[in-house]
């Protein structure tokens, strides 16, 4: 394998791990009663910055 080719494959592997998540996400939300909506926008966006592998991230109102 070539550095083009480990690039490509890492790339792929990222890109399938932030849509697994996103997956995992948006089934997680699908029944979710009212009363949790709040819990679980914060467990979702924790989820996020991990798998983007960021520090921090915010969310705010408009």
């Amino acid at each position: 394998m070539n550095a083009v080719d480990a690039d490509l494959q890492a790339e792929l592997e990222e890109r399938l791990r932030f849509e697994t998540v996103l997956a995992e996400l948006s089934a997680r939300f699908v029944n979710l009663p009212p009363e949790r909506v709040d819990q679980e926008i914060e467990e979702a966006l924790r989820r996020l910055v991990a798998a983007l592998r960021m520090d921090r991230a915010a969310l705010g109102r408009l």
